[in-house]
């Protein structure tokens, strides 16, 4: 019982343990929010890169493989399997108002894919957004508000959406009298002319893209894969895309499955022999990649080993099909994934680095406490405490200092992770920057970080590591002076001033 009264009166009346416990908050408060804000990123990225190909994929190389179509009816017979499509990959380029730019094509299935993938709902343009559009331009002149106004409510006359899906312009983008085009739908950061505002929202005002009309020239391959003459076809852009992740927005399109199949001759057509004769055979359709979406209750292996033994029972069953690959959705995006991985364990180790300062700062703490207790430590050793006992003392009051300094530091990290966008609005608003002729200055301007809005969730399964890691460095920190403490001898003690 005398132990807790003394650590109590000594957490109570010195003012020296609580700068210890305020190191210890700040480190913990410190830690918390970096790792938070970075594992969040991470989250984002790993989030946006699963909606680009479902749980897992089946790919070969840029020619494709054969009997792709009884392939995709097999594993959709897959019990561990919810949804598959179908899709053909290449590379091209596409003039957009003269300016052309490099860009990765998918022919896709636009159905398929919005079942394995969400495709849907990376669309852009909808009706939903251009109304919160119109909402948000409530702070602007009324000029502005009536020019915003006017395209919305030109564009809310057509279901952008569903366009998009199928591909097909809306009634009166083409001309009368002028050839018709399939749709093409572009990541929404290759138009030139997107332009986010501060709060990083693209706006329909700002964007000339849609209704614009490209062309895009595709790499082609023959049978050996030695490039052969390049496609060429126009399209009319019907919406743009939103994936979440800018290598991908600002480089790839989509275009209808058929379409591409046909431009890349990858479609079913007569063979011919060197002299261009038919032979009477039929070359088999391709396709570039199968995209596979687990059940619910399926997990990413148990998909990847089923579709692996698939995979081998198909060969064996059609032995002229070029073997293609199986991989999960982690692994076809394991470069960037495991890059952003790095950067968050790097900066975590370099703020746990810097939170030695709570060590260093609770033995220090506990040095100086030794030294003036060494008087009252005596008179404890004289009345019978062993120096087991005089350690526990230490140790314990150690603890309560970590116990104490991680718990108010985790309070204030949720407090500001969970605000972390409200608090750097609150500072934009008071402390703007003359920049380039305007006051503009934020901390996370959404014009530039491709995420809105800052991470700001928290997860608490790290949140208890990094608490327990505190309260040990506090205890370890109380450890030496603990030990010095028990050797002090109870009679030079008593004559100590």
């Amino acid at each position: 019982m005398y132990k807790l009264l003394l650590i109590l009166k000594y957490l109570r009346r010195k003012i020296t343990p609580m700068f210890a416990a305020l190191a210890v908050t700040l480190c913990t408060a410190m830690v918390i929010i970096v790792i938070s804000v970075m594992g969040g990123f991470l989250d984002l990225m790993r989030h946006s890169a699963k909606k680009l190909t479902g749980e897992a994929t089946i790919d070969a190389d840029v020619l494709g493989f054969t009997n792709y179509e009884q392939m995709l009816s097999e594993i959709r017979l897959l019990p561990e399997v919810e949804a598959a499509t179908a899709v053909i990959r290449s590379f091209g380029l596409v003039n957009l108002h003269g300016r052309i730019f490099t860009v990765e094509v998918l022919g896709i299935d636009s159905y398929g894919l919005d079942a394995v993938t969400g495709y849907g709902q990376t669309l852009y343009w909808t009706n939903q957004r251009l109304e919160r559009e119109s909402l948000a331009a409530a702070h602007l002149s009324d000029e502005q508000r009536k020019w915003i106004d006017q395209e919305r409510q030109f564009y809310e006359r057509f279901d952008l959406e569903h366009s998009a899906m199928r591909f097909d312009p809306p009634p009166g983008w083409i001309p009368e009298g002028a050839p018709p085009l399939h749709g093409i739908v572009l990541g929404i950061e290759i138009s030139p002319y997107n332009a986010r505002d501060d709060q990083g929202r693209y706006l329909i005002q700002e964007n000339s893209s849609l209704q614009s009309e490209v062309s895009l020239t595709l790499l082609r391959l023959d049978d050996t894969g030695v490039p052969s003459d390049p496609a060429y076809e126009r399209f009319l852009i019907v919406n743009e895309f939103k994936s979440g992740l800018y290598e991908i927005d600002a480089h790839r399109v989509y275009i209808p499955f058929d379409k591409m199949q046909q431009l890349m001759r990858m479609d079913a057509t007569p063979a011919v022999d060197e002299d261009f004769t038919p032979t009477g055979e039929l070359l088999p359709a391709r396709a570039s990649e199968i995209m596979v979406k687990s059940k619910p209750d399926v997990s990413l292996e148990e998909l990847a080993r089923s579709l692996e033994l698939f995979k081998s029972d198909f060969l064996d069953r059609y032995p002229g099909t070029a073997p293609p690959r199986v991989r999960t959705w982690e692994q076809k995006h394991s470069t960037l994934l495991n890059a952003v991985q790095n950067e968050k364990g790097l900066i975590t180790f370099l703020f746990a680095v810097i939170s030695i300062v709570a060590f260093v700062m609770v033995t220090t703490t506990f040095y100086s406490i030794v030294l003036e207790k060494t008087r009252d430590i005596g008179v404890l050793r004289a009345l019978g405490a062993s120096r087991l006992g005089i350690v526990h003392i230490f140790i314990s009051y150690g603890l309560a200092i970590g116990v104490v300094g991680s718990t108010i530091g985790l309070a204030l990290a949720v407090v500001i992770v969970t605000n972390l966008n409200e608090i750097q609005e609150g500072i934009y608003q008071f402390t703007l920057w003359w920049s380039d002729g305007e006051w503009a200055w934020r901390m996370w301007d959404p014009r530039i970080y491709y995420f809105d809005r800052i991470p700001d969730r928290v997860d608490f399964t790290e949140v208890v590591w990094i608490m327990l890691g505190s309260v040990a460095s506090s205890v370890v920190g109380a450890l030496i002076p603990a030990i010095l403490a028990s050797r002090v001898n109870p009679v030079e003690s008593l004559r100590y001033e």
